[in-house]
């Protein structure tokens, strides 16, 4: 299997603790590829990562809770594009997926 990381702007973990800016350096150290898809934040980077992401992929893996935000306008993305969706949040939801 291979890591590769979609990083929506180089500035993202700038203003994070210490302690998760390590983890953050660990996970890049380990990575196969990393996509920096834009050196500054602006409104609209983290979409344009989800959808980067969804392109790129073959199966959607989510935890999905609510009905809104990001995470709902990603997986809606998934599911126009055809891009099968594995929600864990929903109990049973591995079983149902493989089932299909």
């Amino acid at each position: 299997a291979m890591l590769q990381l979609a990083i929506p702007c180089s500035t993202q973990a700038d203003r994070w603790p210490a302690v998760d800016c390590a983890r953050y350096e660990q996970i890049l150290y380990n990575a196969d590829c990393t996509h920096v898809l834009s050196r500054e934040y602006y409104a609209g980077c983290m979409h344009v990562r989800n959808r980067f992401m969804v392109d790129r992929s073959s199966l959607c893996l989510c935890y999905l809770t609510h009905h809104r935000g990001g995470t709902m306008s990603t997986v809606a993305y998934a599911m126009e594009q055809g891009c099968p969706v594995l929600n864990v949040a929903m109990e049973d939801a591995c079983e149902a997926f493989m089932r299909e």
